[in-house]
Parts: structure tokens; sequence; C-alpha cells
């Protein structure tokens, strides 16, 4: 069974403690009806034991398959940085290739949103592999396109390879690959999201790993300048702070499950953000990973979309830093925020007005 657990330091699994209870309300039915709950709990534990085998097997078959794409992956990647070209003269790439080959007085029809760029292609051409090829699927994908910023943009055209590999209680590992950059020293950067050993739908811990930035390069952090008033002297005087900077590359950073003594406000905050970093890493896991080709032709990132919504798709990887649909949602969402403000500043206004009449006028 699932168990919401909770557990803190030096308590009981809740598992160990639901057993206690529903012992204890056994104990206390009339004996009559006492064998058909006690044959439930049979059937109960039973059931509970065949899931655990299922789990079981669930991470063995994911850690074999893990194996399996792993060639593929690096084959993949192998194709994207140039370090093998796919030459004609095989005849596997030959008969690769003449399956997608234009016939003579063919017309095709294609939705332009799944179409790479004049530009983009020409890159291809002119250069090696498919240069940008994880930046242009992420900057496509629903979810993860809303996580990259116009600072992000160098480094992750330095991405060669994303991977990933399950680990312990139905958790996994991802691992993203770089060339050589001006940023950071790292070649490799790693998340791991670990599941509660007691409830494998729990997420505990969301570890990230350090990032040896270069000197003045940190892209999670900026510089700003903030007024400090002297005490005693009363002067005004400028300094420069350091505060944080949104980056895709903040998802690198380590989240915890917060402790019982944390406020409620600080709790959901730092839940949420687990919550966050959990949702990006499945959509690397289930969706762009395994269907990175799509996601660079914005094939599914468009599927069901249609008008105004298309819009929001980045098709131009060199003009639009930022996908078109973030800045739009941001300047709808700015607009709602001020009509809604604006709206109940009105009713405070009337609701003052209301109370000066009755003391005025007091019925």
């Amino acid at each position: 069974p699932i168990w919401m657990a909770d557990k803190k330091e030096g308590e009981k699994p809740k598992e160990e403690e639901y057993e206690e209870q529903l012992e204890k309300a056994l104990q206390i039915l009339p004996q009559s009806i006492k064998p058909r709950f006690a044959f439930l709990k049979k059937l109960a534990d039973q059931r509970s034991k065949l899931e655990k085998e299922y789990e079981q097997e669930v991470q063995a078959i994911e850690k074999k398959y893990s194996h399996l794409f792993e060639p593929l992956d690096n084959h993949r990647m192998e194709i994207i940085t140039g370090v093998q070209e796919p030459s004609k003269e095989t005849p596997e790439v030959a008969e690769l290739a003449k399956a997608f080959e234009k016939q003579e007085g063919e017309t095709i029809e294609i939705d332009e949103n799944h179409q790479l760029s004049k530009e983009y292609s020409k890159k291809i051409e002119e250069g090696k592999g498919v240069p940008d090829f994880w930046y242009n699927c992420m900057k496509n994908h629903h979810v993860i396109k809303h996580e990259v910023r116009k600072c992000d943009i160098p480094l992750l055209k330095k991405l060669v390879n994303i991977k990933t590999e399950p680990t312990e209680n139905q958790g996994f590992k991802l691992e993203f690959s770089f060339e050589p950059n001006d940023y950071f020293e790292n070649l490799t950067l790693v998340k791991e999201f670990i599941m509660n050993k007691d409830d494998n739908e729990e997420l505990t811990e969301a570890k990230g790993c350090q990032i040896n930035w270069k000197p003045g390069k940190n892209i999670t952090e900026k510089k700003i300048q903030k007024k400090q008033k002297n005490k005693k002297t009363k002067k005004v005087r400028m300094v420069e702070t350091i505060v944080p900077n949104e980056s895709f590359f903040t998802f690198f950073k380590t989240k915890k499950a917060p402790e019982s003594d944390l406020e409620s406000e600080e709790e959901d905050e730092m839940l949420g953000d687990m919550e966050n970093d959990l949702q990006i890493g499945e959509a690397f896991v289930e969706e762009l990973i395994p269907d990175a080709i799509y996601y660079l032709f914005g094939i599914i990132a468009n599927e069901g979309l249609e008008g105004s919504d298309l819009e929001d798709l980045d098709s131009d990887d060199d003009e639009d830093d930022i996908p078109k649909g973030k800045k739009s949602e941001d300047k709808t969402e700015d607009k709602s925020e001020d009509k809604n403000e604006k709206q109940k500043q009105g009713e405070d206004q009337n609701c003052k007005q209301q109370q000066l009449k009755q003391i005025e006028h007091p019925i």
C-alpha cells in the first residue's frame, strides 16, 4: 500500500503505526463479526505483499531498459555533436534517407510550425551535427520552456546530452553533459530525486550539485545597487549587493523536505519549490529525452494548439531568445493583477464611504 509517510526522526514508520491502530480496532469488535474482518485483513496483507513484489519487479525492469536506452542516447549525442556523420554510402543510412526523399512533382503539405527555420537549417548545413539541439528542444516544451531565461541561452547551446537512470524507491537521476564553456568548469551537472523509503510517491529531497562558476559568470546571481542609510550621520550611500537571479540553472540547487519547526508559509514555499523541480524532472524523463526529435520540430509542442496559442511557440532560435508564450503570459498576468488590484481598491473605497454614511446617519 502507499502509506502517506510523514515520518520524523525517532518516530515509527506510518505502516507500523497503522497496523497497530487497525489491530486495536479489530480487538474491540463483537466476537460474532471478528472472523469477517480478520479475513479481510488477511487479504489486505496478501495484496500488500504482492504490491511490494510488483514494485521490485518494476524497478528491475526500469534498470534493465535504462541500460538498453543508454547506447541509443550515446549514439544520438555523437550525431548531434558531429562526432559521427551518417554517410549515404552506408546501405542502412541510404535506405533510411530514401524513405524521406521527396518524390518528383510531389507537393508536401506541412504546418509551418513543424519546420526548422531557414536560418537554423542553414546553420546545420554549414556546421557539424545538429547545433543547439537540446536548447531548441527545451524551448519547444510546454513546461520546460518557462524555466529558460535569456541569460541561460548561451549555456544551453553548449548542452550536448541529457541522460536519466532510475534510483532506489522509484526515484531517478538526471545527468546533463556540456561542452567546455565560458561559464563553469563542470562538464556534467546532476540532479537526483530521492523518494521516501516508506512511500515512494513522496519526494524527500531534490538533490542538486555544486556548479563551479568561473569568476563573474554565475548567472543564478546578479549585483544590484541599494541605498544604505547611516543611523548616526543620516547620510545615504549606495552599496552593491548580490541577490538571486532567475535562471534555469537554479534547478541544480538542492531542496529538502522542510523540518517540523518551520512556519507553515515557509514550509509551503519549500514544498512548492520541490514539487516544481519534480515536475520539470519528470518532463525531461517522460517526454523530452525519449521524444527529443519531435520537440525539435515542434510537433508535440504544437499538438492540439490553435490560433493565438501557436504564436506562443518560438520557432526562430536566434531572433527570439525567450519563448513568446512566456512573454505574453507575463503581460496577461500583469494586466489581470492590475485590474484585480484596482477593483479591490474600488471596493475598499466604497466600503469606507458606506461606513462614513452610517456614522453620519445612523439607522
